[in-house]
């Protein structure tokens, strides 16, 4: 397998599992967002999209293949700490993906995270 960051593996039905608590502290510092909802969503997104491009270059990619690119969340046993609704709401998560916001913020950090 790929050579992945900490936070993301692959189990073993071949979905890509993100550690929600070591990927979102990371990617809010580079984003230089609050943990708030806004902050929250814009992570979330950016995760995934950064998970997709990791995943196509790693030669390990299930869509290559006609599958599915799975990607499971995995916050253990403390699904509360990122849950968006007890988070302040900043800008709100709508604007983050509504608003295309997300996508802005993850062409400005994409080459630093891959």
């Amino acid at each position: 397998m790929a050579n992945f960051p900490k936070w993301l593996t692959k189990d073993k039905k071949g979905a890509f599992v993100v550690d929600t608590h070591q990927a979102y502290p990371i990617f809010l510092k580079e984003l230089g967002l609050k943990p708030d909802q806004y902050g929250l969503e814009v992570a979330h997104q950016c995760i995934k999209m950064c998970v997709q491009d990791l995943v196509s270059a790693s030669g390990s990619d299930p869509r290559d293949t006609g599958g599915s690119l799975v990607i499971l969340m995995d916050a253990g046993k403390d699904k509360e700490k990122w849950a968006q609704r007890n988070a302040l709401a900043g800008k709100g998560a709508r604007a983050a993906t509504q608003g295309r916001e997300a996508r802005v913020h993850w062409d400005r950090i994409r080459a630093k995270m891959r």
